[in-house]
C-alpha cells in the first residue's frame, strides 16, 4: 500500500508545489496570488512537523498535513498525484483519523474548496458534514466522533 514519512525542511519545495496544486484550480481572477504564495511558504516553514510525504515503495506520490490541536484533529491538506488517485489513499488516511476521533470522542475538521465536488462527496460518504464558510471559496467540514456509540 503506502506509507507516511515525516517531511523535513529539505522537502520544502515539493510541499510548496503540492500546496499550489491544491489551490490553483480553485483560485479566482481577483485573488492575490503573491499573498497566497507567501501564506503557503509561511505555513510550511512554521508547521513542517505537521507535514507527511505519502510514499509507495520509494516513490513520493503526495503529501498529507494534519495537526492535533485542543483535543481535536485538523486536516489542513491532502494531495495525491493524479496517477495514484482513486486507489484508496485519501480514504485510508481519513479512516485512520476517524478511528482516532471515535476512540477519543473528539472531532476532525478539514478545509475544502467549495468547487472540489469529488473531495466533498468522499468526505460526506465518510460522515463529514459542512460546518461553515472559512473564506468565500472554502468551507470547513467536520466529523463528530463524540456522537459515536452514544445512548
Amino acid at each position: 500500500m503506502f506509507e507516511l514519512v515525516p517531511a523535513t525542511k529539505e522537502d520544502f519545495n515539493l510541499l510548496y508545489n503540492y500546496e499550489l496544486q491544491i489551490i490553483y484550480p480553485f483560485t479566482k481572477e481577483n485573488d492575490d496570488l503573491d499573498l497566497i504564495k507567501s501564506n503557503i511558504k509561511e505555513t510550511i516553514q512554521n508547521n513542517i512537523r505537521e507535514y507527511w510525504l505519502i510514499k509507495i515503495t520509494d516513490i513520493i506520490v503526495g503529501m498529507y498535513s494534519v495537526a492535533y490541536h485542543n483535543g481535536g484533529i485538523i486536516i489542513t491538506g491532502i494531495y495525491v498525484e493524479k496517477d495514484y488517485r482513486n486507489n484508496g489513499i485519501t480514504t485510508s488516511l481519513l479512516k485512520k483519523e476517524i478511528d482516532i476521533a471515535n476512540k477519543n470522542k473528539t472531532y476532525i475538521d478539514l478545509w475544502v474548496f467549495k468547487g472540489n465536488k469529488q473531495a466533498i462527496s468522499l468526505y460526506e460518504k465518510l460522515g463529514f458534514t459542512s460546518s461553515y464558510n472559512v473564506i468565500r471559496n472554502k468551507i470547513i467540514m467536520t466529523y463528530d466522533g463524540t456522537k459515536i456509540n452514544k445512548k
